[in-house]
Parts: C-alpha cells; sequence; structure tokens
C-alpha cells in the first residue's frame, strides 16, 4: 500500500525531457537507418530525434533571454507503451532509439511515480516455524555515517537491494529537487504526504496503555508508512543540505550542469562556485523551505537521522518501529523546526500530545527493556 500525495498532476500528464544530446544521437540514428528501412517503421525515432519547442504562446517558463528552448517532450504513458513493447531484435531495437531511448523511458517513468507515490517500508512477514530459516548471507553498505547489514535474501523490485532508505536515495535525488524546483520556481518545497498528528497521538495512547499496538484500535500498517515518510524527507533533506553546500558528501555538480544544458540550454562550468552561483540567482535557496518556514537544510541534523534509520528493519515489530518514528521526531534543528517535514504542524503538534497525553495520566515512553520483552505477533 502506497500513501498518494496530493498532486493536481496524474502520472500521465507528467512528461519526459529528451536532452538535446540525445536528440542529436537520434537524429543521426534516424538518418542512417532511413533510407534503408522506411519513414513509418521509424516513427518513434523520427519523435525522439524532433528538435522542436514545448513552449505554449505566452508562455516564458522554458524561456532563456526570451528565446524557446528547443526540447522535445515525450508523454509517460507513451513512454510506458513503448517501454513495455521493446523489441529483442537488435536491429528493431536501433530503430526504437537504442539503449539512450530506453534508458530515457525507464527513467523518466521511474520519476514520475516516485513524485507520485511515497512508498512505505514494508511491515514483517509472518513466518513459519515448520521449516528450518534459509541461511541468510550478510553483506556491508557503506552508510553516511557506517555501515549497515542487509541481507541477500531482502531484494527489491527493479533490481534494488539492502536497506530501505537506498530505495528512497535512489529516486528522491538532486535530479529530483531540482526538477521539483524548475517545475514551480515560484512557490515553496513540497514534503508531500506528511505523518497525522492525530493518528500519531493515538498510537501513542495504545503503546502507553497495552504496551503493544493492536490491530483493533489502530492498524500498524500506518507506523511503517510513517518510517516510509521518514526515510523519504531525509533523502530529501540530505540533497538540500549538499545543494546548499553544507555537507562534506559532496556538492551534486554534475546534476546542476546536466539540469541546466538539457532545461535550459546553458552551459555552466562544473565547478561549486559557478553551480551554487546559478542556483542562487534562480531562487533555489529561497524556494528550500521547511513547512515551517525555516532553510530546509541542516548542519547537525542528518547524524542522528541516520542513525534511527540505520536501526530499522523489517523484521521489527511495529512497537518497536514507532520508538524510532518517535525518535526521529525529536531530532534538534537549529536552524528551524526540524519535525515540520515529517508530521503535520511539527513541533508544536508533537507538544500539543504530550499535553495531552500528561493530562489523561498516561505516559508516553516505554523503555528498551520493555520493548524487548513485548510479543512480536
Amino acid at each position: 500500500m502506497a500513501l498518494i500525495i496530493e498532486d493536481s498532476q496524474k502520472v500521465t500528464q507528467r512528461k519526459i525531457p529528451v536532452p538535446k544530446n540525445a536528440q542529436k544521437v537520434f537524429s543521426a540514428l534516424y538518418n542512417a537507418l532511413e533510407p534503408n528501412m522506411g519513414k513509418n517503421n521509424l516513427k518513434n525515432l523520427k519523435n525522439l530525434a524532433t528538435d522542436k519547442t514545448y513552449n505554449k504562446k505566452g508562455d516564458n517558463s522554458d524561456k532563456v533571454n526570451g528565446k524557446e528552448q528547443g526540447v522535445n517532450y515525450v508523454n509517460i504513458d507513451v513512454a510506458k507503451k513503448r517501454k513495455e513493447r521493446w523489441p529483442n531484435n537488435p536491429l528493431q531495437q536501433m530503430a526504437q532509439g537504442g539503449q539512450l531511448a530506453y534508458d530515457l523511458y525507464d527513467k523518466g517513468i521511474k520519476r514520475a511515480r516516485s513524485q507520485e507515490k511515497v512508498q512505505p517500508v514494508e511491515p514483517p512477514k509472518p513466518t513459519s516455524n515448520a521449516t528450518e530459516p534459509p541461511e541468510v548471507k550478510v553483506k556491508q553498505i557503506e552508510m553516511p555515517s557506517g555501515t549497515i547489514s542487509y541481507n541477500e535474501n531482502r531484494i527489491i523490485k527493479e533490481g534494488l537491494e539492502g536497506h530501505p532508505y537506498y530505495d528512497y536515495m535512489e529516486d528522491y535525488d538532486a535530479y529530483y529537487v531540482l526538477n521539483e524546483f524548475f517545475d514551480n520556481p515560484q512557490g515553496k518545497q513540497n514534503w508531500g504526504v506528511l505523518i497525522n498528528p492525530d493518528m500519531y497521538a493515538k498510537a501513542l495512547r495504545e503503546l502507553s496503555r497495552f504496551g503493544k499496538l493492536t490491530n483493533s484500535t489502530f492498524p500498524s500498517k500506518y507506523v511503517y508508512q510513517w518510517m516510509g515518510i521518514i526515510m523519504k524527507n531525509t533523502a530529501i533533506l540530505v540533497v538540500n543540505t549538499e545543494l546548499a553546500g553544507h555537507t562534506q558528501h559532496g556538492f551534486p555538480i554534475d546534476d546542476v550542469v546536466d539540469i541546466a544544458e538539457n532545461r535550459f540550454g546553458i552551459s555552466l562550468e562544473p565547478t561549486y562556485d559557478a553551480c551554487s552561483e546559478w542556483l542562487e540567482e534562480q531562487g533555489l535557496y529561497d524556494w528550500m523551505q521547511m513547512p515551517d518556514g525555516s532553510d530546509a537544510w541542516t548542519d547537525f541534523g542528518l547524524e542522528p537521522l541516520w542513525k534511527v534509520i540505520e536501526e530499522y528493519d523489517e523484521s521489527l515489530p511495529p512497537e518497536k518501529v514507532l520508538v524510532l518514528v518517535n525518535r526521529a521526531l525529536d531530532v534538534y534543528h537549529q536552524r528551524g523546526d526540524m519535525a515540520s517535514i515529517f508530521i503535520q504542524g511539527g513541533s508544536k503538534a508533537l507538544s500539543r500530545i504530550a499535553e495531552e497525553i500528561k493530562r489523561d495520566g498516561k505516559k508516553i515512553y516505554i523503555t528498551e527493556k520493555q520493548l524487548i520483552n513485548l510479543k512480536h505477533g
């Protein structure tokens, strides 16, 4: 189950920009194949090679110095059909645009889907004691704050494997954030679906009253969705911090240069100074805001968030996941209200929940020792 972001655009309405350099490749391939294969057999390739403007009359959003940009677009639904019907014959693949076209469709579809849905982490699956569990091979993956183990038996769809956080890092990268900005530069950064504070308060009351979450009164699936929200928005926060030059993990120069070239036809010098200055001129750093209006990057908030995320494992019961969510919401952020990118109302909502539960005479915390003794059923 996924949480749907409130968005006026549906996936089928989104479009994939065809980079100018790719159009040149498609055009050269079309010119080489057309004499022998004919125009009708190369229709898709010709569309990819077409150098045309996508600006509507009076629309200056995709103009540079008043000049329209000749960048072609492919509708997402068209890209999906072409990918589904991708031929096995190498010559026919070439007639469709080759691997470059396939990758263009694949990447564009994934980005559109990532903008449309927030995938929660999966809850633990029931296990049977009838048979011995399979042997588990453990690998180590480098994480920003250390290493984290994952099982080879847990392979995510589309070839992604490892800790669920890597899925979010893959989908919500610098390219995603920059495209979100240039799609709506006059607005503010959209953090998508956030944790419902009333549901969160209900979960805390449930845990403090019974020592566990019972599906009869509180669907535990929401706790895993909340963890998904925390991972997704942490991944975005990491990108923001990199774009703001406030991390040692590197500035995404290649992504900025690529966006400038493919979207605006601008050749930026591939240096931090040139890229950051251009982004500042475009207004990115004013656009990157948390819901409370503060700067949406952090100097000290990433490490504690990573530590919380690293402790998540799909075998954890919902009670322990709820404790991790609670710890993530408590991470301190000097620039503003960090909790506001995870829960509606941010720290004010958390303070209200704490006061309400205090008036009820119930404790909202449970010790780790108690959690160890909780039943996993």
